[in-house]
C-alpha cells in the first residue's frame, strides 16, 4: 500500500512538471509571436508612409499641371479672366510663382513648368486650398482664397 502510494505521488509530481514545462513553452511561443505582429506592424506602417508620400508628389504635379493649363488658357484669353482652381493635397507644399515658372516644392522634391506669360510673384504654402488665378495687366496673379 505504502508503495502505491509513493508511485502515485511520484505520477503526481511528473504531471505538475509536465504542466509547468507546457506553461513554459506556451509563453515562449507566444513571446515568438508577438514579436513577430511587432514586426510586421512596423513594416506596415513603414508601407503606408512611403504611399502617402507618392501619392502626395503625384498630387502635387496634378496640381502644377492643372495651374499652368490655366495660366496658359488665360494667357490666351486675355486681360480680365480669371479661374479658380480647388487643390487637395494630403500635406503640405509651398507655391512659388515668379516670371514665367511656377514651382510646387514638397517633401524637398520641386516640381516647375514653364508657361506663356509672366507671373507675379507667388509664395504660397498649399494643402486644401482653393486658388484664384487671374490676368491682370500683362501678368497672371496666382492668390489664395481665404
Amino acid at each position: 500500500m505504502l508503495q502505491r502510494v509513493h508511485l502515485l505521488w511520484r505520477q503526481m509530481r511528473a504531471v505538475d512538471r509536465m504542466r509547468g514545462q507546457l506553461s513554459l513553452e506556451f509563453l515562449l511561443l507566444f513571446a515568438i509571436f508577438i514579436a513577430a505582429l511587432a514586426m510586421l506592424s512596423i513594416a506596415a506602417f513603414n508601407t503606408n508612409n512611403s504611399a502617402k508620400s507618392t501619392v502626395n508628389g503625384l498630387l502635387s504635379q496634378k496640381a502644377l499641371s492643372d495651374i499652368s493649363n490655366i495660366a496658359n488658357d488665360l494667357c490666351v484669353l486675355g486681360e480680365g479672366n480669371k479661374r479658380q482652381l480647388h487643390l487637395s493635397l494630403i500635406e503640405n507644399a509651398s507655391l512659388l510663382a515668379s516670371g514665367q515658372n511656377i514651382t510646387i516644392i514638397y517633401n524637398n522634391d520641386a516640381f516647375s513648368k514653364t508657361v506663356t506669360c509672366e507671373v507675379s510673384d507667388a509664395e504660397l504654402i498649399v494643402k486644401d486650398t482653393v486658388l484664384n488665378i487671374e490676368k491682370n495687366g500683362s501678368k497672371i496673379r496666382i492668390t489664395a482664397l481665404p
